[in-house]
């Protein structure tokens, strides 16, 4: 279950007709919980060695005692055990852009010159890994430049 909570605010200032900036921040805050519950096959008949003595072909007389053999013709289940983990990451990404608005140039109507500065978050959370305990996982983070025409 993820639980979160977001705030993003973006400012603008148009300088002259053809100068603009832009400034944007955002607020992230997210809680990841994971609950897992494992079950076991329950088998039908122990013998005194640990191991499943189950008639194999209906009554025909034919058991296996093998310790590792475990047959449930039923396929019922028991609650064996539960694990819980929990991660909580936030941050603050802002973004700040430059752009110069380009009208009645020769073949273009009308268009943008940027240069953009943003930063972006995904929170992490919590998987099992192959030891089968939970672990947490860190969250990722960039950075990111764009400079570009628009037309």
């Amino acid at each position: 279950m993820t639980t979160p909570w977001r705030a993003y605010a973006q400012l603008e200032w148009l300088w002259t007709e053809q100068w603009r900036t832009t400034l944007g921040l955002r607020a992230t805050d997210e809680t990841r919980k994971l609950t897992r519950k494992r079950y076991q096959l329950i088998p039908d008949t122990l013998d005194a060695n640990g191991g499943t003595v189950v008639p194999l072909f209906g009554n025909s007389g034919l058991y296996n005692r093998d310790p590792g053999f475990v047959y449930n013709p039923r396929f019922e289940y028991a609650f064996a055990d539960q694990s819980n983990g929990s991660n909580s990451d936030n941050a603050l990404t802002p973004m700040a852009s430059v752009q110069y608005l380009i009208s009645n140039i020769e073949g273009i109507d009308a268009g943008t010159v940027y240069l953009t500065y943003s930063e972006g978050f995904l929170s992490g959370g919590v998987s099992e890994a192959p030891s089968g305990e939970l672990e947490n996982f860190e969250p990722e983070e960039v950075k990111n430049w764009e400079l570009g025409v628009q037309a």
